[in-house]
């Protein structure tokens, strides 16, 4: 079973790491609810776009879209059929007509070739607020002429079945005409982006926490999808918006209390907000679907397994005035865990992008044991801002090499376990340790020096413990008691985490 797992794993792993574009929109194919937000948000750490559903362009399902300049990447486009309330069945026959009889030129077009099982207004009113039809008229126009669409497709039917079958007999003098731009309806890019989460399952255009975070980046220690057991016992500051808000009562003392959903870039949590803080909390209005939030929250599991997220201190964000909420206390979200946190939690999908960056981060190496010296770093990218694999040249002693995973606290960890292996050993011969981020940028970490002589045994002990995450490098000759330099030590293949 294990073996059966472990090769599906290292398939598609190696799918990923050589079909990143295909591999993410077959991951995509087979997601939904949440797991459409994770699937996109991977795609946005990975530098693959997504691309809005399009009447002229979208298959049934998600697809991979030829760039039209070689200057430009490829993209995954929005299938029809993933939109919410249009169904497989009905994009079918839509991307049928379009294939057999070219593309739809305009909205009158598209209604009049509008097949009569796809013609109600559920149907073309998601595809609508999806962005469907923005290649061909405004979403406003579309969603104001729905009931005119929907005449024009059944006319047409009717024309079919008398025998007048030509577009000017439908759109001429004796026609129902085209649609009313007269008074276009005028939308709020919220009420898009919110569509677009409703009916696409995450954000395409933007994402309403990308301005927030600005503010609120500076007091999160996680985002919302890390409030898991792994934190129990522990408190955290997390930013996102309420997705949902469940009004429930106790049973044993009859008093009410809320479970919300909080949404971030990766993922969402639920939080539970208590009688106390529930009362004072409603009062505010600040519990109310859409609202974007700073929570510092404490996590508690059961011996049932069962993670309990509890609120102790909300406050709203205002999008209008670009601040948070008058009564907002920035000691209230301070805690224990701020000084190691994760920097850009709230962005840490949203802006990875492979750009040069702070080579220090995410990985927190002020916490590494005090032996060791500041980090350096140096930036690795050329003029063209591309990520180069420049290698670095030691001219002697230990060079350690590990790769950055999503597991910040495992990375940690494993880096501690490096350190206790080096100290049981003290000397003159110099140690490095060289830390490959996931945007491929490199920061090092001097660490004092072992004794050379049991530098074969410590070598070993090493690449067991980094296994496939780095490798060690170190001149082979010191065994040998000259300074030759021959590199001999076998470099063990790095392989990202991630």
């Amino acid at each position: 079973h294990a073996v059966c797992y472990g090769l599906i794993a290292y398939q598609t792993a190696y799918l990923k790491a050589h079909y990143p574009i295909e591999y993410m929109a077959a991951v995509l194919c087979s997601s939904s609810g949440d797991r459409t937000a994770l699937a996109a948000a991977e795609c946005q750490r990975l530098g693959i776009s997504i691309s809005l559903p399009d009447i002229n362009r979208s298959e049934v399902n998600f697809n991979v879209e030829a760039s039209e300049s070689t200057d430009q990447l490829r993209s995954i486009r929005y299938g029809l059929g993933q939109v919410k309330d249009v169904g497989a069945g009905s994009a079918e026959l839509i991307v049928t007509e379009r294939l057999e009889n070219g593309e739809y030129s305009s909205m009158e077009d598209f209604a009049a070739r509008l097949p009569s099982k796809s013609a109600n207004k559920r149907i073309i009113e998601a595809l609508a607020r999806a962005g469907s039809f923005d290649a061909l008229c405004d979403r406003g126009v579309v969603l104001q002429n729905i009931d005119r669409i929907i005449d024009i497709s059944k006319e047409q039917k009717r024309l079919k079945d008398t025998g007048q079958t030509t577009m000017f007999d439908l759109l001429g003098s004796h026609g129902l005409g085209g649609l009313d731009f007269s008074d276009p309806m005028r939308l709020p890019s919220r009420q898009i982006q919110l569509w677009e989460r409703e009916y696409l399952g995450t954000y395409i255009s933007d994402h309403p926490l990308t301005e927030a975070s600005l503010t609120l980046n500076q007091y999160v220690t996680h985002s919302p999808a890390e409030l898991t057991s792994f934190l129990n016992g522990e408190e955290a500051v997390v930013a996102g918006i309420i997705t949902d808000v469940r009004e429930l009562t106790a049973r044993a003392s009859n008093r009410p209390f809320c479970a919300i959903r909080v949404e971030g870039f990766t993922g969402s949590s639920e939080i539970m907000i208590w009688n106390k803080e529930y009362e004072h909390y409603f009062k505010t209005g600040i519990l109310v679907e859409g609202n974007i939030v700073l929570a510092r929250v404490s996590i508690r599991t059961n011996r049932n397994s069962r993670t309990t997220v509890a609120a102790k201190f909300v406050v709203a964000y205002d999008p209008y005035l670009k601040t948070l909420g008058p009564n907002f206390n920035e000691r209230q979200f301070q805690t224990q865990q701020q000084a190691a946190r994760r920097t850009n939690s709230l962005l840490d999908i949203k802006d990875n992008h492979r750009a040069e960056r702070d080579s220090s981060q995410p990985l927190n190496l002020k916490s590494l044991p005090t032996n060791s010296l500041p980090p350096s770093h140096a930036s690795l990218n050329n003029t063209a801002g591309d990520v180069v694999e420049t290698p670095v040249v030691v001219d002697s002693g230990l060079l350690i090499r590990i790769d950055e995973t999503r597991d910040a606290g495992a990375d940690l960890r494993r880096i501690h376990h490096l350190f206790q292996i080096l100290d049981e050993s003290p000397g003159s011969y110099t140690v490095t340790l060289e830390i490959e981020d996931r945007n491929h940028l490199r920061s090092q970490v001097s660490h004092a020096g072992i004794d050379e002589q049991m530098i074969s045994d410590i070598a070993t002990r090493l690449r067991k413990t980094l296994g496939v995450l780095g490798s060690v490098q170190y001149d082979e000759s010191v065994r040998a008691g000259n300074n030759s330099g021959v590199v001999g030590a076998e470099q063990l293949k790095v392989v990202g985490g991630n």
